[in-house]
């Protein structure tokens, strides 16, 4: 049941992070400025359209993190259910292994790109939004390619060949 459980919190995750990234894509490159303005040059339908869908992805991000954190805290301590979501594992976890410190930094660059998006959408000028939109495509790739830290390609990255770390995050990213 609890694999089960993280392959759900997984596949969620990956998929949020995929949208997340598809959707900054969209709004810098294909999408036409014109569709993200109304007639009086405020928020037109694109971005109503955007912060709709970015905050989706968010939620989707920040309850599926949690899950997969928590269900994989259980399998990594063997530890029953209530044991293992002690703050003291999860700790242990997060302070001491590998999946735990790469966790921790996407965690950092989710809460990055939440306070970007949020600037974002208060922004007044459209230089200013062009800059912002630009970071948050950065943070969000590189919250997408950190996957690759916690993924299989780094399981199996035992002799310091970087190579499929650096495949798989080329594949993130496509």
């Amino acid at each position: 049941a609890m694999n089960a459980l993280l392959v759900i919190f997984r596949t969620i995750h990956y998929a949020s992070a995929v949208l997340l990234l598809g959707e900054l894509m969209f709004m810098l490159f294909l999408a036409a400025p014109a569709a993200y303005r109304d007639g009086a040059g405020g928020a037109g339908e694109g971005a109503r359209r955007f912060r709709k869908v970015t905050r989706w992805c968010l939620v989707a991000a920040i309850a599926s993190g949690a899950g997969w954190l928590l269900t994989a805290s259980t399998l990594m301590s063997s530890l029953p259910i209530g044991d293992a979501l002690s703050g003291r594992t999860i700790g242990l976890i997060l302070g001491n292994t590998v999946f735990g410190q790469v966790f921790a930094l996407r965690a950092a660059l989710l809460l990055a790109l939440v306070a970007v998006l949020v600037i974002l959408n208060s922004a007044s000028t459209d230089p200013r939004r062009l800059r912002l939109r630009y970071i948050a495509l950065v943070l969000a790739a590189a919250y997408l390619g950190s996957l690759a830290g916690v993924g299989h390609a780094i399981a199996g990255d035992d002799g310091g060949d970087f190579t499929r770390i650096v495949a798989d995050v080329v594949h993130l990213l496509a």
